[in-house]
């Protein structure tokens, strides 16, 4: 008797601890057992269901099992049913029963277990009605992608839409007019439509701050209105006494072109996969709408184009005729250009004097096929050589010919070429009374005494050129007062300094080509560079020197083409 005491206390305590309900009631549905988790899923306690029947309990279904019908042995399994708990919810189980049988193998009651399965049948709703919406989706962007009758398009959107909602919904397409600067209803499907359509037809008119459809428009943001009444602004609906209200900008990048509207006349909470639907409509009616303004442009495009292209074709019949003489005229500009380049570069010194103390070397890149740098060294005595560089404005023929014009009239004052200065206060003069506006020159004009070893200079604007000293390690810049040629002469001088070179040197000279050249981020070369260069290369030769300036300047810029001419020149004063 203890033993089967201690069995039965047990097995209750199993019952009890189960984490699924177990219920136990007789033939006739009677309730005889029930567990705490039958009492925690559906909010009965064991004294409220004992004696009672399932059905009036739970409002569920009769029994699982009817043995009489079905045999003694007979067991049901998987079944999901509906019950209503204590407290009015409605929630889904799922249920398994099997025959209990007395010792005797007579039926006597039915054991059944079940567990709450509502979550899980409310996924699998919403997956289903996910499914059927993105199905409605995909039918109306088929529509959208193959129609270009924005009406047509609204309508077959607005009828397809609204099967997907309740039979008290009321759905609405409207689109911006901007020469009425008005919303235009453009659709109208869903719940007591002839009645709206005879206040609001097709076409009808709305201000764009009217109710909840004009705040959606001009804020481009979605209202979500479970409850009109908690609206912060009155409602002004197509719809008599809604209750709630969904609307969404129908809008493409940053341009709102309208709203789709939702309307009903109950409460109605707008759940995740109705969100989604409407959400994504929305956007295919922007893209559709700018779709079909974009294909309207290309078909008043296409009538201008076509318009432009008769008028194109009898241009080109004119220029047909008259294009043997350009074909001729720019074969002899091609001649002249090759003759103009062949005479700018004989104004350059084919080769530089080179003296026993004094070393020279030079490099010129022009622009174009035509260059404004002009340089040059003279070989004036045993004594005195002369130096000049300079830089005519602009490029091409015109720079060339600027470049003739200053040889021509530094040889002209060659007798007084000892003192820069005079020399290029009396070419300034020459220059002004000459050049047009906009032309002008930078010059470096020096005189180097072989005897004494001084250098004597003047410059009319020019980059300032740059003095090594081997015995100091240092480099100095070389400037004076002076502005440029052929711009103003009156009050405009120039001074002359001079600069014992004792021991070795090395003179740079440069055109604004050089360090005005500029990288990728558009920052110059600068001097800077220039005087480093100097400073690493002075071991070396005058030929490798400018070798490395110019793979440095390649380097820097990316390029061997250049906005400017560039031009180099380089004295070596050696030892003595």
């Amino acid at each position: 008797l203890q033993d089967v005491r201690e069995t039965k206390e047990y097995l209750q305590n199993i019952l009890e601890n189960s984490p699924q309900a177990i219920v136990t009631y007789d033939l006739s549905g009677k309730i005889l057992e029930w567990n705490s988790a039958a009492e925690r899923i559906t909010g009965y306690s064991a004294e409220e269901v004992k004696g009672k029947s399932l059905k009036e309990v739970l409002a569920m279904a009769d029994l699982l099992i009817d043995p009489a019908v079905e045999g003694i042995g007979a067991a049901v399994r998987g079944v999901v049913g509906q019950i209503i708990t204590k407290e009015g919810d409605l929630r889904y189980i799922n249920r398994n029963a099997r025959v209990l049988l007395d010792s005797e193998q007579n039926p006597v009651g039915i054991i059944e277990n079940f567990y709450d399965v509502t979550e899980q049948v409310h996924n699998d709703q919403l997956l289903e009605k996910r499914y059927l919406q993105l199905q409605t989706i995909n039918e109306i962007g088929k529509k959208i992608a193959s129609c270009n009758d924005l009406s047509e398009i609204a309508q077959f959107v607005s009828e397809k839409l609204v099967k997907s909602f309740f039979e008290s919904t009321q759905l609405s397409l409207f689109f911006y007019e901007p020469d009425l600067n008005k919303l235009i209803l453009k659709a109208l499907s869903g719940y007591n439509i002839e009645k709206v359509k005879s206040r609001f037809p097709i076409g009808a008119s709305f201000d764009l701050d009217q109710g909840v459809i004009g705040q959606v428009f001009q804020n481009g943001q979605e209202i979500i209105a479970e409850d009109v009444t908690q609206l912060p602004f009155p409602v002004q609906s197509l719809t008599d006494k809604i209750q709630s209200e969904f609307a969404f900008p129908i809008r493409f990048k940053d341009r709102v072109f309208g709203v789709l509207n939702v309307e009903n006349i109950e409460k109605i909470k707008l759940d995740e996969a109705d969100r989604f639907m409407l959400e994504a409509v929305a956007e295919y009616l922007g893209i559709a709408k700018d779709r079909i303004e974009l294909m309207d442009r290309i078909k008043e495009q296409n009538i201008q184009l076509e318009r432009q292209a008769n008028e194109l074709r009898k241009a080109l019949n004119k220029v047909e005729k008259q294009k043997q003489i350009i074909e001729e005229q720019h074969k002899k500009l091609i001649t002249d250009l090759q003759k103009a380049a062949e005479f700018q570069k004989s104004l350059l010194p084919e080769t530089l004097p080179q003296f026993e103390e004094v070393q020279f070397n030079a490099w010129y890149l022009p622009s174009s096929q035509l260059g404004g740098d002009f340089y040059d060294i003279f070989d004036l005595d045993d004594r005195y050589a002369a130096l000049v560089m300079a830089d005519a404005s602009g490029h091409g023929v015109a720079a060339a010919m600027l470049s003739a014009m200053f040889k021509m009239t530094l040889l002209k004052y060659s007798a007084e070429i000892l003192n820069p200065a005079v020399v290029l206060e009396k070419m300034n003069k020459d220059f002004c009374s000459v050049l047009q506006t906009g032309e002008f020159f930078s010059a470096f004009l020096a005189i180097f005494d072989r005897q004494e070893n001084i250098l004597r200079y003047a410059n009319a604007g020019h980059p300032r050129p740059l003095l090594y000293d081997y015995q100091t390690g240092e480099v100095k810049e070389l400037d004076t007062d002076g502005f440029l040629l052929g711009i103003i002469d009156l009050g405009i001088g120039f001074s002359q300094q001079e600069i014992k070179l004792n021991g070795q040197n090395r003179l740079f000279i440069y055109t604004d080509g050089l360090n005005e050249a500029v990288n990728e981020k558009e920052e110059q070369f600068g001097a800077e560079r220039l005087k480093q260069l100097l400073i690493e290369n002075a071991a070396n030769d005058a030929n490798l020197l400018i070798e490395n300036v110019r793979k440095n300047l390649y380097n820097y810029t990316g390029s061997n083409d250049f906005a400017d001419d560039v031009t180099i020149l380089v004295m070596d004063k050696l030892k003595g």
